[in-house]
């Protein structure tokens, strides 16, 4: 069964560091069930700072998405990592996600939400990364700990709701390495 893995995280959370854990098919992979499995990666480029106001750039993400679902659905791979961004989750039941699975249902959807136990970490590490750096200073009155806090909690929340359309939802602990607990769904 073909696959799309989403990979979720605020900036610094490790999401392009385990796209290249995830290549080299090691314990991350067996742990997920991906074990020897053919993985490609879409990577769809995006503008952090109009991604979240610019209707046109939403409606580019999006469109963008569901081209790479298609070639997915027709290409001999058997799974599609993407890096998640709000407007592949936002909108639920009209998000990118949930259209996939309309258009897509023969695709399971997978969610992985990578973050380290300890906030303080993540910010530190997405004060490193080079879209924070670009603007060190805006970015840092932007994005104090109270607005990362609030994303962190907001993020997870949304997209374990996902799991109601059918998504599996992983937990990824980012501090050491990579601790992934399973959602269990509750009724």
């Amino acid at each position: 069964m073909k696959k799309m893995v989403w990979l979720f995280g605020q900036p610094g959370a490790g999401r392009s560091t385990i796209i290249r854990e995830l290549y080299s098919n090691g314990e991350v992979n067996e742990v997920l069930d991906l074990k020897d499995q053919s993985i490609c990666y879409a990577d769809i480029p995006y503008d952090r700072n109009s991604l979240y106001s610019d209707f046109n750039t939403l409606k580019d993400r999006r469109r963008d998405v569901m081209v790479n679902a298609e070639l997915f659905s027709q290409d001999n791979y058997e799974v599609l990592l993407l890096r998640g961004e709000f407007p592949d989750y936002s909108e639920a039941p009209e998000s990118t996600i949930n259209r996939i699975m309309e258009v897509y249902p023969e695709i399971k959807q997978e969610i992985l939400l990578l973050c380290p136990s300890d906030l303080d970490v993540l910010m530190i590490r997405m004060r490193n990364t080079e879209w924070f750096q670009k603007n060190f200073e805006q970015n840092v009155r932007k994005y104090p700990m109270e607005w990362l806090t609030f994303a962190v909690k907001y993020m997870r929340e949304y997209l374990i709701g996902l799991e109601q359309y059918g998504c599996t939802f992983y937990d990824i602990n980012t501090t050491d390495g990579y601790d992934i607990k399973k959602h269990e769904r509750t009724k």
